[in-house]
């Protein structure tokens, strides 16, 4: 099976004083295969650095969070390429 990813952005950081003007800072991923709930979150927006790290969502659990890319959009090319070689991810499995 294909699977498609796109992000979907969720939440916004902010310029001045008023919140959700600033870049996203958390998207969620859409179009992976049933089960998986995966989040990127920029851990660095405030200095318009990417640091992109990816977690597992469940809700009612703590979300454990990997990685260290430059970019939403990398986190997901990578998200991607392990899916389409194994069908899921292991970027949070451990």
């Amino acid at each position: 099976m294909t699977y498609k990813l796109s992000l979907k952005p969720i939440a916004y950081s902010h310029d001045g004083l008023e919140y959700g003007t600033g870049p996203v800072i958390l998207y969620k991923i859409q179009g992976l295969p049933e089960g998986e709930n995966l989040l990127l979150r920029n851990v660095r927006p405030r200095f318009r650095e990417g640091e992109w790290q990816v977690g597992d969502h469940t809700t009612g659990r703590v979300t454990k969070w990997m990685g260290a890319f430059k970019t939403a959009e990398g986190a997901l090319l990578q998200i991607q390429k392990e899916i389409d070689s194994e069908g899921e991810t292991r970027l949070v499995r451990s």
